[in-house]
Parts: structure tokens; C-alpha cells; sequence
């Protein structure tokens, strides 16, 4: 990920993480951010959202790796 800032808006994105043991992971949505930030943050929180909602407690999302883009849709 990088450090580039996201401004505030409604975007679509895509989202692929790679947990050690398990095949690629793709999420595709929508988010809304009502304020700035970085794609690094954006990332961190969908990785922490995904493992608060899988059965995976084991896996340590720090090991997690991803791949975020991004589109501003509003």
C-alpha cells in the first residue's frame, strides 16, 4: 500500500488480501470516507473488518498482505 491520501467521498473498490494458508481473498464494495485518509489506513481497516468477520481467529492480520484500488464514484 502506499501513503497516497484518499479525499473524502464515496468510492468503489476493490480489495485482495493474501493470509498465509489460504488462497487470495477478493472483496469488492463500496465505501464512503468522510474524512482524509491514506490508502494505508483504508487497507489496515478492511483487513481488520475481514478478520473480525471470518472464523480465522489463528491468523494474525499483520501477516496479511493486500492489494487496494480505488474509484471515485460521488
Amino acid at each position: 500500500m502506499t501513503d497516497q491520501i484518499v479525499e473524502p467521498g464515496t468510492y468503489a473498490f476493490r480489495f485482495v488480501v493474501r493470509a498465509p494458508g489460504f488462497s487470495e481473498i477478493l472483496f469488492e464494495n463500496q465505501i464512503r470516507l468522510d474524512r482524509q485518509m491514506t490508502m494505508n489506513e483504508i487497507a489496515a481497516g478492511l483487513r481488520n473488518t475481514m478478520a473480525q468477520q471470518s472464523n480465522l481467529p489463528a491468523l494474525h492480520v499483520d501477516n496479511w498482505t493486500s492489494d487496494l484500488t480505488m474509484k471515485r464514484i460521488r
